[in-house]
């Protein structure tokens, strides 16, 4: 058995071990700031390899993992020393591209003894230049619903999403929020000449303080896993994502009424220290952790620890996306929330006759030029594209900007479809790692998750269903009877499936609307 496999199978009991071993280390080490902008400590899959590392030990009762020499740990602080200043310089360079522009907060917006609603979302220079304008998924259309109640609200602007050389780009987004109706207020606003000494000291003094995790002594079948993956990580520790603790501590300074912040929230550690950084400050505030979006068992960082509660780096309230993700028991603080980015899924009807017309076959890659080619080999070899069904493959947006150039079979249709449009005439819809799995399910489609044998495979797919509607293969040939038998059910069982469809709607996306919008946040 594949570690992926071996992963998959026994989640739970990983999961259990990986969360009980960083909630010991957090529970004491998160009082200071500096161990909260360490990515092994997020638990995020994405920015460390600790689940699978973990995983190893616990399938072969193992602990053979090395330490990585002192050679190794040396380059890798040669090479942090050397990212994290390079990346201090670019962010001078960003400071004096803002100056440039003309882009201000403008404070005579702000009534300074009224509460605030300060929304932190993703201010984006690859989605802002191309429109000429910020456009917000994530949030729908709060701003109207806030601007028509009256209600005053700054958006925190921290761009991303280019090159760091590119001042260009940088100030040509910053003088095109600076024509948006919208008050942005940026880091470069908040902080003080000494923020920027504070910033250099973390980025000389983070590996000293980061190394301390070496000498944690929790359970001898993961200790050298964890601390071998500490100093695996270190060149990659982005020290600017401490920007974010000293906004939170300045933005205190723009209203000395309650500071309500709404925030998209994935508990990475940009989240938290943005909202340390604001109790920090003692600032009135209350804050709002969005989790507009579906999660995966394996995808840890979303499901943040009880025991970082006490350490003032959770939000007051954790709205998600769907019933499905209430949980009563927790401490941590739970509530309804919306799906603003599902918001056509109420408007998507299915009934029998619709669904006896779908007769394709709809191929969804992902954002990993790697994971895709392995999607596409996986398909082309199980060789259910001779069933005289049409195949719809749909690139990521990743691609068309990389072009990885994938050779694909002659008879597959390469298309660019809205995903409504594709499951309106797809009975099955194959991909990895992806929430438009729920999606399409939601609208009837029948899915398959792909997963991956070396690595985590992200299924949002709850149990109820599995056989029927949707399962999960790790070759061509578990594709192949996989396709078999859920087709089969699928012909025979056009009421299950309608039924199947409604029970993931109404679990994973609550609907978005104005009604829903004021309930969310109190307005």
């Amino acid at each position: 058995m594949s570690i992926g496999e071996f992963i998959y199978k026994n989640k739970e009991e990983i999961i259990n071990v990986v969360n009980d071993y960083i909630g010991k280390i957090t529970s004491e080490y998160y009082k200071d700031v500096y161990f909260i902008s360490n990515p092994v400590l997020t638990r995020n899959p994405f920015a460390s390899s600790l689940i699978i590392k973990f995983a190893f030990n616990l399938k072969n009762k193992d602990n053979s993992i090395c330490r990585l020499s002192s050679i190794t740990l040396g380059k890798k602080l040669f090479k942090y020393y050397l990212r994290n200043l390079i990346s201090f310089l670019f962010f001078l360079f960003h400071f004096f591209s803002f100056q440039l522009s003309k882009l201000r907060f403008n404070s005579n917006k702000i009534d300074f003894n009224e509460d605030l609603i300060v929304i932190n979302t993703f201010t984006m220079i690859d989605k802002i230049l191309p429109n000429s304008g910020f456009n917000d998924p994530f949030f729908g259309n709060i701003y109207e619903i806030l601007s028509k109640m009256g209600k005053q609200y700054v958006l925190l602007c921290i761009l991303f999403g280019d090159k760091k050389y590119n001042l260009r780009r940088r100030w040509q987004t910053y003088n095109i929020l600076a024509g948006d109706r919208r008050d942005f207020i940026t880091e470069f606003e908040l902080l003080t000449f000494f923020d920027y000494i504070r910033i250099l000291w973390f980025i000389f003094f983070y590996p000293f303080i980061a190394l301390k995790l070496l000498k944690v002594k929790i359970s001898d079948l993961y200790d050298n896993a964890f601390k071998n993956e500490i100093i695996n990580t270190l060149d990659r520790t982005e020290s600017l994502n401490y920007v974010r603790y000293l906004a939170g501590k300045r933005l205190k300074k723009i209203s000395n009424g309650k500071i309500n912040i709404i925030s998209w929230y994935e508990n990475q550690e940009i989240d938290k220290l943005l909202f340390r950084g604001l109790r920090d400050s003692n600032a009135s505030c209350y804050i709002y952790g969005c989790q507009f979006f579906p999660k995966y068992p394996l995808w840890l960082n979303p499901y943040p620890l009880e025991i970082e509660k006490k350490h003032d780096v959770l939000p007051d309230e954790i709205l998600v996306s769907g019933k499905f993700y209430l949980n009563g028991g927790s401490m941590v603080n739970y509530k309804k929330g919306m799906s603003p980015r599902y918001s056509y899924l109420f408007n998507f009807n299915c009934d029998c006759d619709n669904l006896k017309r779908r007769d394709s076959i709809a191929i969804l890659l992902t954002y990993s030029i790697e994971e895709s080619r392995n999607i596409i080999k996986i398909v082309s070899d199980s060789k259910i594209d001779e069933n005289n069904n049409e195949i719809y493959i749909k690139l990521h947006p990743n691609h068309l900007l990389n072009n990885p150039g994938f050779e694909l079979p002659d008879k597959w249709i390469s298309t660019n479809e809205r995903l409504e449009d594709i499951c309106r005439k797809s009975k099955v819809v194959i991909s990895a790692c992806s929430g438009t799995i729920l999606e399409a399910t939601s609208m009837g489609c029948s899915s398959i998750v792909i997963g991956d044998k070396r690595g985590l495979t992200f299924n949002p797919m709850p149990d109820i269903g599995k056989g029927e509607m949707w399962d999960v293969v790790f070759d061509s040939s578990e594709l192949g009877s996989a396709y078999e038998k859920i087709i089969n059910f699928r012909e025979k069982n056009l009421e299950r499936i309608i039924e199947l469809s409604k029970i993931y709607k109404d679990s994973f996306f609550y609907e978005s609307n104005e009604e829903n919008f004021i309930k969310c946040f109190n307005l």
